[in-house]
């Protein structure tokens, strides 16, 4: 194992593995966090577009799936 600080001896080749291994480590995999995803908030209103109803946005629309009696 090389120590860091001891790069004299080394040969080129060696300091730029040593430089690649400890420039990456802090982008390794084990190191990322995945944030959980909450409900989403609604940004510009808080009523709903579709039944003006508040609570829940268009995409949550309890009338989503219901059709207009007008065909449309």
């Amino acid at each position: 194992m090389i120590v860091s600080g001891t790069t004299e001896n080394l040969t080129e080749e060696e300091k730029i593995m040593l430089m690649m291994k400890e420039s990456t480590e802090a982008y390794d995999p084990k190191y990322y966090v995945k944030i959980p995803q909450g409900k989403r908030k609604l940004a510009w209103s808080s009523y709903c577009k579709r039944c003006r109803q508040e609570g829940h946005c268009i995409q949550n629309c309890p009338l989503l799936h219901y059709k207009r009696k007008d065909g449309q």
